[in-house]
């Protein structure tokens, strides 16, 4: 076969698979856009009772602050309580926590693994729960600060019948190039992923905190989970395999540090794209089979399309560089061995709309642009850590946190 002839259907190849990637993308953004409904408002009373667990591990630093934050909501204090999942934390930290929260509502679980992991310590303490006392239990990261009113717009969408409620996580901190790209992608992320799934009638993707359920439901669940990184994936399947939706309630705003550094960037994403790899593997025959036999579109687009597609970073870099050398090829051979690069020039801008379709208006200003100019790093440094994921699902990799409270400039921008 002729060696062009070889390139040229390797080049049908990619087109078509990033073909769909920008088809799905562009779909879920247009309805996240055009469509979404925020469900949640309309029925505040009567008032249930709410577990709040913080899976935690090594965060001295950060969570006598996360503690006082959670404290000072607008809920009343005696239907919330707090449980503290403590891994591996210095003694000092844990007898300023058992002085300074001793009658306040705040339970500190001390727990101690071979093996540390957030799905560990998740049901640790979740394990301790009557669902008769917390009909609720809401799942917050160490180095979350929640909106004043987020326990009220979580206990009216669980009025309302829902059983599985995912917020809006939103960036506590632009404090650096990398952080504001982080910002970004979050938003982006929570628009198509959260918005769109949602607003075409699906489920919305769990982000890990933030998030609250049936308690009954979430311990029945968290029984055959045992991930090490990206429980919530799997969450998000138990609860689609018993069909049931995951709502996204934009109104509830869970802040969240975003990653400052590269090396912490890095860490992350090898740890997520790690998750999102194995997911698919593990689930990809699930995926068709429930739906094809039990029609169960949520089960297949969380865990086959969400899974199935690169990075939302990986797919604009990759579609960048094909236009750019299909352009530059396309006059080469003056069009007589490659496709006519309109197609991949289509496609990129396609892209481009639905990821800029989910940046809200306010954070389209000089500290973007700015943090734009370390994107093709952020790239190169995705696609390097596509062939460093070994061993990447066998062991924990946590993120330090070191951010108290919330930017203002953050929140003038909410």
């Amino acid at each position: 076969m002729n060696i062009t002839l070889i390139f040229k259907y390797i080049e049908i190849f990619i087109i078509v698979y990033l073909g769909l990637a920008v088809f799905y993308t562009f779909l879920l953004s247009l309805f996240g856009f055009l469509f979404y409904k925020d469900k949640s408002g309309g029925i505040l009373d009567p008032k249930q009772k709410i577990a709040i667990i913080i899976p935690a591990y090594k965060e001295d630093s950060i969570i006598i602050n996360t503690l006082e934050e959670h404290l000072s909501l607008n809920y009343p204090t005696n239907l919330y309580h707090v449980f503290l999942c403590a891994d591996s934390f210095q003694e000092e930290t844990l007898e300023k926590i058992r002085t300074t929260f001793s009658s306040l509502p705040v339970t500190l679980v001390e727990v101690k693994f071979d093996i540390s992991t957030v799905t560990k310590s998740v049901k640790e303490g979740v394990a301790r729960l009557d669902p008769k006392e917390y009909p609720i239990t809401l799942i917050c990261d160490a180095d979350n600060v929640l909106e004043k009113d987020f326990l009220i717009k979580i206990n009216s969408a669980f009025q309302k019948g829902m059983k599985a409620v995912q917020g809006r996580r939103f960036t506590k901190n632009m404090n650096t190039p990398m952080a504001v790209l982080d910002s970004i992608s979050e938003m982006i992320n929570n628009h198509i992923a959260r918005k769109g799934n949602y607003a075409l009638g699906l489920s919305s993707s769990l982000i890990g905190s933030g998030m609250a359920f049936d308690t009954a439901l979430l311990q029945e669940c968290l029984l055959e989970n045992h991930s090490i990184g990206g429980y919530d994936r799997e969450l998000q399947l138990s609860f689609s395999d018993r069909n049931v939706r995951i709502h996204y309630v934009v109104s509830a705003i869970c802040y969240d540090e975003k990653i400052s550094t590269s090396k912490a960037f890095g860490n992350q994403r090898k740890r997520w794209l790690s998750s999102q790899f194995m997911d698919l593997r593990d689930h990809f025959g699930d995926c068709f089979s429930k739906l094809i036999f039990r029609g169960n579109i949520n089960y297949f687009n969380l865990g086959f399309l969400n899974n199935f597609f690169l990075s939302r970073v990986l797919n604009l870099g990759l579609l960048f560089i094909f236009s750019f050398i299909s352009l530059l090829l396309y006059f080469i051979t003056k069009g007589s061995v490659f496709l006519n690069p309109i197609y991949w020039i289509a496609l990129f801008l396609i892209y481009l709309i639905s990821l800029g379709l989910g940046i809200p208006r306010k954070f389209l200003n000089a500290n973007l642009f700015k943090a734009l100019v370390f994107l093709p790093g952020t790239f190169i440094q995705m696609f390097s850590l596509l062939f460093k994921l070994k061993g990447a699902n066998k062991r924990f990799i946590h993120t330090e946190h070191h951010v108290l409270g919330v930017d203002k400039s953050v929140l003038d921008k909410n």
